[in-house]
Order: structure tokens, then sequence, then C-alpha cells
């Protein structure tokens, strides 16, 4: 362990850990916290990581309470986020609905064209 600049306790990093390693530790283990402590990594990398392989078509499994979708109805965010900006649920609609309707690798496409 290393303290980190806020004085808390941090795992040192074992270096870099290789796809099996991960692929591994990420499907024996019962959390994502036990996956940080086999490899020594943090959890926003353990999701990160883990998310970029189910992009790739990966399907690693997902643990309990954390990382996937929540309960709440898409309607019920819409009305939150509408509520926090004092703007109509109908203004955020044509937004959302932009959202879900764009290209899934559009931002990679372009990234890509700019190099």
């Amino acid at each position: 362990m290393v303290p980190n600049v806020k004085g808390l306790q941090m795992i040192e990093a074992k270096g870099r850990v290789t796809f099996e390693a991960f692929i591994e530790a990420w499907e024996t283990s019962g959390s994502v916290a036990e996956v940080c402590h086999k490899l020594g990594m943090e959890k926003p990398n353990a999701y990160a990581r883990a998310t970029k392989y189910r992009g790739e078509g990966i399907p690693l499994k997902k643990f309990p309470g954390g990382g996937g979708r929540t309960a709440i109805p898409r309607e019920d965010k819409l009305a939150i986020l509408a509520k926090v900006r004092g703007v109509a649920v109908d203004t955020l609609e044509t937004e959302s609905q932009a959202l879900l309707n764009r290209p899934k690798r559009q931002r990679k496409v372009a990234v890509t064209e700019l190099e």
C-alpha cells in the first residue's frame, strides 16, 4: 500500500495486467473489489477495461449492484434531468432520441478521420 495525495491508502499497481490475467481475475472473482485486489487495479480502471472488452464482443460477466443499468425507467431519468435543467421533458426528448439513434462507433470514426 502507498499513500495517495489525500492520505488514503492505495494498492500499489503490480505492473501491466495482461488480457489473460484480467479475464481470469474477472471471471473468477465475486466482485470488482476482488478483481482490483487480485490485480492491484483501481475500480474505475477495472470497469473501463471490462466495458472496453464487452464493446469488442467479449461477454464478460456482470457483477450484481455495479456497472449495470439501473432500474429507473428512461422517462423518469428524463424527468429528473428536465427538473434539474428547469425545462420541459419534451425539450429533452429530441436530444435523447438523437443520442439513442447515433451510430455506436461514431466517436472512433471521427477521431480516425482527423488523423
